[in-house]
């Protein structure tokens, strides 16, 4: 199974598990408020597992690109 497969798999069943902590607590599936904030937690996760399918390079970007060793940090100025 490759990894974007599993990955797939992976958030569909963190959905159901959350959903299940959610709604059984509630008694009810008419809580709007927990749709929202459903939506709003898999929807960002399900962008992010089409960003690294699609634009392989964008993960990787902030990792390869760190601080500049030529500048000073900040908190360096305050020690001297």
């Amino acid at each position: 199974m490759s990894l974007s497969v599993r990955a797939w798999f992976g958030l569909g069943i963190l959905a159901v598990v959350m959903g299940l902590l959610i709604f059984v607590p509630a008694g009810t599936v008419r809580y709007w408020q927990a749709w929202l904030y459903l939506a709003v937690f898999f929807g960002a996760g399900a962008l992010t597992l089409y960003l690294i399918r699609y634009d392989r390079e964008l993960p990787a970007f902030p990792c390869s690109h760190g601080p500049d060793p030529d500048v000073p940090h900040p908190h360096h100025r305050l020690a001297h």
